[in-house]
């Protein structure tokens, strides 16, 4: 692996601290849907449709960064966009539950960035995963 592609210490300390503090307040936004939203409504096609782009571009940065090619800035600039996308996603979610009162909804948004998030970004090696 060339240098050129190892991240540096300070972007493997940036991927984790963003990657805990990402998993941290995906949990605040998933106890908020699951304990202070109620309702049952369906969202509107235009939220849907958003929450789609934004899983979408969640899985699309995180396969670019596992690719071996790019630089490693460029990894982890996708990483901490996936990580962003996934934080879109969990406030879609919220935002469902609370303005159109479909908590279901809400969750099942919310409970897919955890999922979208929870791999760390890097492998027990140090190496952008």
């Amino acid at each position: 692996m060339s240098a050129e592609s190892t991240a540096t210490n300070g972007q493997r300390q940036l991927l984790r601290w963003t990657h805990r503090l990402t998993l941290a307040t995906l949990g605040a936004c998933l106890a908020f849907v699951a304990l202070a939203t109620q309702g049952d409504a369906t969202p509107t096609r235009e939220r849907t449709l958003a929450a789609l782009a934004l899983a979408a571009i969640t899985i699309l940065a995180r396969r670019l960064a596992a690719l071996a090619g790019p630089s490693a800035a460029l990894r982890v600039g996708l990483l901490l966009g996936s990580f962003a996308a996934a934080l879109g996603l969990a406030a879609l979610g919220v935002g469902i539950a609370m303005q159109e009162e479909a908590r279901q909804t809400g969750l099942l948004f919310v409970a897919a960035a955890v999922i979208f998030a929870i791999r760390p970004p890097l492998r027990a090696d140090g190496q952008i995963s």
